[in-house]
């Protein structure tokens, strides 16, 4: 009998307490909901701003590109206006222009690819492609540029360049060079190993040597060896040397031939121990210059 009534006791309590958890937890959900909603407002509390927020991040990035690309196209038109050359007949320009990529933005300026761009009217085209070693072009005749780039301590190389084709050909120069007025020959200055000259003809094979004036170095250091000069004749028929007298410390001058197969014209040793510049006055006089002289030496 105890235990019916306590059983009828129990049930009724436990469907209360039922009830009261029920409840319960409906109004916890209710004020989860209520707390996430209110995150939501504060995180969102405009929706419209939000999405404009989104859709304006896009457009900075847009922008930004755009901005880089016009530095980019800024310093490409400086290195243009710094490298452009004219071609002898004033028709045709050449110029550098650094590499251009339109898939990566952090990569828009590529110094490591360096171009070689020829105008002639309203066409433009690409003749040439390296690297950022490449120092300065200049014009041979109205059709083949000379490109140089650095090749390391007393190195350069001279891409010999066909606008016309594309053809190109190395030629290897030393210390320094300088090309005769007609662009027929190139004189190739030297230190290492032997100090002097080397004299490469185009003709039918760049780079051909015609003529050498090289002098080993002394057992004891002279500074007469960094005195050696040349100069080209106005009509590249004959050529001045300054250089170092073999075995012995004072310098001398030759003046040679082009036309006879470089027949040496002239040789004349020199007091002078500090040349600073050989030029010529006419065909048959050159002037020696330095500190303390002014020489005009006629043959």
């Amino acid at each position: 009998m105890k235990i019916k009534i306590l059983i009828n006791f129990i049930f009724p309590l436990l469907a209360i307490t039922s009830i009261s958890l029920s409840i319960l937890t409906i109004v916890k959900i209710n004020n989860l909901e209520k707390s996430q909603d209110k995150l939501k407002r504060l995180l969102f509390s405009h929706t419209d701003d939000r999405i404009e927020a989104e859709t304006k991040e896009p457009q900075a990035t847009i922008q930004s590109d755009t901005e880089t690309q016009k530095i980019f196209e800024q310093k490409n038109e400086d290195l243009k206006k710094r490298s452009i050359v004219i071609s002898p007949n004033k028709i045709r320009t050449a110029y550098f222009q650094e590499k251009f990529t339109t898939d990566n933005v952090t990569n828009i300026g590529d110094f490591d690819y360096i171009s070689v761009v020829i105008e002639d009217g309203n066409k433009t085209q690409v003749v040439f492609q390296n690297d950022f070693r490449l120092s300065n072009l200049e014009w041979l005749n109205d059709r083949e540029i000379v490109v140089y780039r650095s090749c390391g301590t007393e190195c350069m190389i001279a891409y010999i360049v066909d606008t016309d084709t594309k053809h190109q050909q190395e030629l290897i120069l030393g210390v320094g060079y300088t090309w005769s007025p007609n662009k027929q020959y190139v004189a190739v200055y030297h230190y290492s190993y032997k100090y002097g000259i080397s004299i490469a003809n185009r003709g039918n094979q760049y780079g051909q040597t015609v003529l050498q004036v090289r002098r080993d170095h002394p057992n004891v250091g002279s500074a007469l060896t960094s005195q050696t000069k040349v100069a080209w004749s106005s009509d590249s028929t004959k050529l001045a040397v300054v250089i170092r007298k073999e075995n012995e410390e004072k310098l001398e001058l030759i003046i040679y031939d082009i036309t006879n197969q470089f027949k040496i014209l002239y040789q004349q040793d020199l007091i002078e121990s500090d040349i600073s510049n050989l030029t010529w006055e006419g065909l048959n006089t050159v002037i020696v210059t330095g500190n303390r002289t002014n020489k005009k030496i006629t043959f």
